[in-house]
This record gives structure tokens, C-alpha cells and sequence, in this order.
């Protein structure tokens, strides 16, 4: 019920979401993330998202910590219209004006 209620209200929370999960995760299984993004993706808000297969809640593995936050910084700068002084690898932002 809590997540459907999430769901209803996530363009009053979020003018644009950037998600990493972690597969596997108890916190935010991948499927209620995924939830999340399709509803995001219905209502227009720009949106990336990645899966990390392997990984529970919180990051394990060096590589996709550093992914994520490569991914979210990317992201901003997409969002907020910033210059990275270093380039990162790109995640597909759907919505995006």
C-alpha cells in the first residue's frame, strides 16, 4: 500500500529521479524499482536508471560504486546544466526535455 500511495504522489515529490539499484536489494527489491522508474517514465519526469546484478543493499563491489556515482553526476550535469571538468561515462536520461 505504501509504495502504491509512492507512486500516486511521485511527480509532486520529484521534478527528475536518478536511480542505481542494487539487485537483489531487501530494502528496494528490483521489481518496486522498477515500478518506480515506469511510473517516473509515464508521468514525463526525466529518469535514469541502472541495475547492479550482484549487489544487495548498499554496494559491494568498487567498480559499481563508482559507477553510480559516475552515473549521478552525469545525471546532474545533464539536469542542471554544468560542465563535468572530467569526462564520465554517460547514462540514458529518458524525459529529458
Amino acid at each position: 500500500m505504501a509504495l502504491e500511495k509512492s507512486l500516486e504522489n511521485c511527480e509532486d515529490l520529484l521534478d527528475w529521479y536518478s536511480g542505481a539499484s542494487p539487485w537483489g536489494s531487501a530494502i528496494l527489491p528490483p521489481n518496486q524499482a522498477e515500478m518506480m522508474v515506469s511510473a517516473l517514465r509515464e508521468k514525463g519526469v526525466p529518469v535514469a536508471y541502472i541495475l547492479f546484478e550482484g549487489e544487495q543493499h548498499g554496494f559491494r563491489k568498487a567498480e559499481n560504486t563508482k559507477r553510480a556515482l559516475d552515473a549521478e553526476l552525469h545525471f546532474y550535469s545533464r539536469i542542471f546544466g554544468f560542465r563535468l571538468p572530467d569526462p564520465v561515462e554517460p547514462v540514458q536520461i529518458e524525459n529529458l526535455g
